[in-house]
């Protein structure tokens, strides 16, 4: 009799460890999955950012800083509005008329960039207040520089480019660097 009690326990032991085995296979399992879940998640959100940044964030700042060296050798020093300057009739030549084409060149590709990826501007004040009103002063200082639009200084020097945008533009680009750290952090770390 002492032996079939011990293969009793034994087949009980052998169910028992059968039913461990599962339950952990299924709990890995689940912790895998959800795992690789998060992992699809954080690299989905990972390409979102990189194109945000390698489509519009980026080539738009580097235009930016482009424009704002080419007008600060523009003005040489000098304080005044160009756009003011040129409603005013003022007529520019040699190495200021090549400046002033070459920043409106910028400012035409300014443009572009934004209606081309306006889905790609997640600030709500940049895409919303600020880059409508750069695209208002790049339209206005070419149709000016052009001599299509000339006078009316007063009425059109509202038109002037929002200053401010290159900082909020910093600090998006800065806060989305930040976030493909915390991204690249997580996606290193099993949980």
């Amino acid at each position: 009799m002492p032996e079939a009690t011990q293969t009793v326990d034994l087949s009980d032991l052998v169910a028992l460890v059968s039913v461990c085995v599962a339950a952990l296979t299924i709990i890995v399992n689940y912790l895998l999955n959800r795992l690789q879940f998060r992992d699809k998640l954080l690299e989905a959100e990972r390409d979102e950012i990189y194109k945000k940044l390698n489509e519009f964030y980026g080539p738009f700042l580097q235009l930016r800083h482009t424009s704002s060296i080419l007008h600060e050798r523009f003005k040489n020093g000098r304080e005044f509005s160009t756009l003011v300057a040129l409603l005013e009739g003022k007529r520019f030549t040699g190495n200021d008329a090549i400046l002033i084409k070459e920043i409106i060149r910028i400012g035409r590709e300014c443009q572009q960039l934004i209606y081309d990826k306006s889905g790609l501007i997640d600030e709500y004040e940049l895409r919303a207040i600020h880059l409508p009103i750069a695209n208002r002063h790049y339209f206005t200082l070419q149709q000016a520089a052009e001599g299509k639009l000339s006078g009316e200084v007063e009425r059109f020097k509202v038109d002037k480019f929002p200053k401010e945008i290159d900082d909020i533009l910093e600090k998006r680009v800065s806060e989305l660097n930040s976030r493909l750290e915390e991204i690249n952090k997580k996606s290193k770390s099993f949980f």
